[in-house]
């Protein structure tokens, strides 16, 4: 039987909300059940385990993420526009989402703590692919070198790019940083 949909979305704001509000130890399954309403055992009927919840809080953030990310970005017909706009959407899609961003940089210290390394985040795979799509684009237009592979220019580009950003010094101006950014992509990136 499928979940219901309300329950589903009332779980997982409930276990983001407390998220948020106290890390991940604060996201008890007691709590968790408390905020949404319903029996602490409800959960296990829609998640294996709270892993599998947290995961797909996790997950719905990266979805909502994507989904702004795409409705900011130039249509694929203006492959240049769109490849050049990809930067700057990024950095607004997770502007424009705090508290989302907030889980993202959750995710990642949990995957650390998990795995040790430099871990990827399952649902960064579908920005990095908006991105790969943009250089193929621009590629078969002549507007992107050739030669280079999209899909590690992506992933080397928007990983890069989220640990730059996320560890630039306190007060250090977004605009230098955005613009040095760019100039990096643009040089890495578009045909001369």
């Amino acid at each position: 039987m499928a979940p219901a949909p309300a329950t589903l979305e009332s779980l997982l704001d409930a276990t983001a909300a407390l998220m948020v509000e106290g890390g991940l130890p604060e996201a008890t399954t007691a709590r968790v059940a408390k905020r949404a309403g319903v029996a602490e055992g409800t959960i296990y009927r829609h998640f294996a385990t709270k892993d599998a919840l947290v995961e797909a809080v996790f997950a719905r953030v990266w979805d909502r993420i994507g989904q702004d990310l795409e409705a900011r970005l130039p249509p694929r017909t203006d492959p240049g526009a769109r490849l050049r706009a990809f930067l700057p959407a990024a950095l607004a899609a997770f502007g424009g989402h705090p508290e989302e961003t907030a889980l993202i940089q959750m995710e990642f210290l949990h995957l650390v703590g998990g795995q040790g390394g430099c871990p990827v985040a399952p649902g960064s795979a579908r920005l990095v692919a908006i991105l790969e799509e943009a250089i193929r684009l621009a590629q078969d237009a002549g507007l992107a070198r050739r030669g280079l592979e999209p899909r590690t220019c992506a992933s080397i580009i928007f990983h890069g790019v989220s640990k730059t950003w996320a560890s630039r010094p306190p007060g250090e101006d977004p605009t230098r940083v955005i613009t040095a950014m760019q100039a990096f992509v643009d040089a890495a990136l578009l045909a001369l």
